[in-house]
């Protein structure tokens, strides 16, 4: 297996309970060519319902170390999760960009949407301990921040979205990269 290839993983972030999965999902019923999801949780083999993150760092090494394992060339991936996480100090903490140098995502996409809607969706989860709007509304700004400075710094596009905004139904036989290309234009939202 090795090192990704640049044509093979696009990585999917934003903050817990933005609707990643959710992005993910529809994009992936829709799109001709068959793609494969994985979340950085399901490849680290790590369940924390809590979220807390003990050892960014760390989490990160486990995360590239089993990704090798598991990428084959031939397939291609959304890898859904994080530009950066809140640590076990409840400080925000951005994901090393050797991280994202290292998974070599040939883009990036960042879903946002209206912290109070995130606030909701963790509270149905159960996961309303650490998360408040204020939290929510640090974790976006800085999530976006960071996603444009990994987009500079390691020359892969980035793609923004507003989940709402997004009309799924305009993606109907499209290919990966037609996806792609469509994802930044405006006319594909409502």
């Amino acid at each position: 297996h090795g090192t990704p290839k640049k044509e093979n993983i696009i990585f999917v972030g934003g903050v817990h309970g933005v609707g990643k999965n959710y992005f993910v999902e529809k994009i992936s019923a829709d799109i001709k060519e068959k793609v494969n999801v994985l979340t950085c949780s399901e490849v680290m083999k790590w369940n924390n319902e809590s979220k807390e993150i003990v050892d960014v760092v760390e989490n990160q090494k486990l995360l590239i170390f089993n990704l090798r394992d598991l990428i084959e060339e031939e397939k291609k991936y959304f890898l859904v999760g994080h530009y950066c996480l809140v640590n076990k100090h409840k400080c925000i903490e951005r994901i090393p960009l050797d991280t994202f140098r290292s998974i070599n995502p040939k883009s990036l996409i960042i879903i946002n949407d209206n912290s109070e809607e995130i606030v909701k969706r963790l509270e149905k989860r159960g996961n309303e301990d650490n998360w408040n709007i204020d939290v929510i509304d640090k974790l976006i700004e800085e999530e976006n921040l960071y996603a444009e400075k990994i987009s500079k710094e390691l020359d892969i596009p980035l793609h923004k979205y507003k989940l709402r905004d997004l009309d799924y139904n305009k993606v109907k036989d499209l290919s990966e990269e037609e996806i792609i290309a469509k994802v930044a234009a405006p006319s594909w939202k409502n």
